[in-house]
């Protein structure tokens, strides 16, 4: 914690009975969750559901389920398209590292996408393959 910064701003408060308890709200990953709670600085935590939260394993299998994670202005958005500017990481309170995240869910989709469009051609084959056959 910062020497003078808001947690202990917040301690003064907790001593001055101003208020109960001292919670905290993230996104961080579960490796930094837990170290958060086991210095038992805070009474709660409170997480939100992040893409970020989700192992590799869990991600994957998500967007296979998916096949494709967002939507953004009325389009397919992918994890490629970030164009790394940084301003999602510098607005973030968080200090999640978003545009590292984004690169490997964007290597993911390449894989999947892959998969997918050799999928896609099997099945084109197949199809044109029975038609030709019902038609004979």
């Amino acid at each position: 914690m910062k020497k003078g910064g808001q947690y202990e701003g917040l301690m003064r408060c907790k001593e001055e009975g101003l208020i109960d308890h001292i919670v905290i709200s993230t996104h961080l990953p579960g490796p930094q969750v837990k170290e958060i709670i086991q210095k038992n600085e805070f009474e709660g935590v409170l997480l939100g559901v992040n893409i970020l939260n989700r192992t590799d394993k869990e991600m994957l299998k998500k967007r296979m389920g998916l096949y494709r994670w967002s939507l953004l202005a009325d389009r397919v958005a992918n994890a490629g398209d970030c164009i790394e500017c940084g301003a999602c990481e510098g607005a973030c309170t968080q200090h999640l590292n978003i545009i590292e995240r984004l690169k490997e869910i964007a290597a993911w989709e390449r894989i999947l996408d892959s998969k997918m469009n050799r999928f896609l051609g099997f099945a084109k084959k197949a199809r044109q393959k029975l038609t030709s056959l019902f038609r004979s």
